[in-house]
């Protein structure tokens, strides 16, 4: 039994994998290395009772499962891209959810006071409404990522309306890559989607987006679980604008100063 954060989406959607074999699990389900004592979310089973649920950034392995994806989530969608090669020192920024005036500008500067290039996963209405800012990401030298039309989440529609708007984005953004918005994809949308875009997810979530965490919290993310090949998560949105303009610049100044270079994705990739 999993804590109540998580038991109702692994039930759902996971009843295939070994861990639900109904036998007493050692090691929790969310964590690599077995450690789930350390967790905030204990398992149920063992009688020991949930912490704070909102006791985030504290570098446990609850917060490292959702700033650096198990193997089982990586298994679930074996043809996206994760991480790239492990061998070289480079990194892949990302920035999700925009355009839009108020984050977009300031991301686009920063990147090109460190030389640094990204792939910007862009909402399609966002794209309709500040058409200027896609085309001056473009203008940079970025590339830009497909985030369907509406964001939509892919548990919340049915499939076909999840393709008709991400095909209504990409009329506007013209990409062959694509990330699913929250990371999560029905697996009737993802068999659809991976025959028609190249599905990019993550290595790296910086959390830039929670209340609970600071632009400090976000920076030390960074720092913590980038690694060769890292695809680097930030988002480009009203959420998380206030924190990068803290992080943003000293992340982007700590990882060339630690030798990665920046790259995007290739057509082959």
């Amino acid at each position: 039994m999993l804590c109540r954060r998580y038991e109702g989406v692994v039930s759902s959607h996971f009843r295939h994998l070994p861990y639900n074999s109904g036998r007493p699990l050692s090691r929790c389900l969310f964590c690599d290395n077995g450690n789930w004592r350390n967790t905030p979310f204990r398992h149920q089973l063992h009688g020991h009772p949930p912490q704070n649920p909102l006791d985030e950034g504290r570098g446990n392995t609850l917060n490292m499962f959702i700033e650096q994806p198990a193997r089982w989530l990586r298994w679930l969608y074996p043809h996206a891209l994760w991480r790239m090669s492990p061998d070289e020192h480079s990194v892949y920024l990302t920035f999700d959810d925009g355009p839009i005036p108020e984050a977009t500008p300031f991301i686009l500067d920063t990147l090109d006071k460190y030389g640094a290039k990204a792939t910007f996963f862009m909402v399609g209405d966002n794209v309709r409404k500040y058409p200027e800012l896609y085309e001056e990401v473009v203008r940079r030298g970025h590339l830009v990522g497909n985030h369907t039309y509406h964001h939509l989440g892919s548990f919340k529609h049915f499939t076909l309306t999840y393709a008709v708007d991400v095909i209504e984005a990409n009329a506007l953004i013209k990409s062959k890559f694509f990330r699913p918005p929250h990371g999560w994809l029905r697996h009737t949308v993802y068999w659809w989607v991976k025959r028609r875009y190249r599905v990019v997810m993550w290595d790296l979530v910086t959390r830039d987006y929670s209340k609970w965490l600071t632009g400090p919290d976000v920076l030390r993310n960074v720092q913590r679980y980038a690694r060769n090949g890292s695809i680097i998560t930030f988002h480009d949105s009203l959420k998380s604008i206030d924190k990068l303009h803290y992080a943003l610049p000293r992340a982007l100044e700590w990882l060339k100063n630690e030798g990665y270079e920046f790259k995007i994705f290739k057509e082959g990739d």
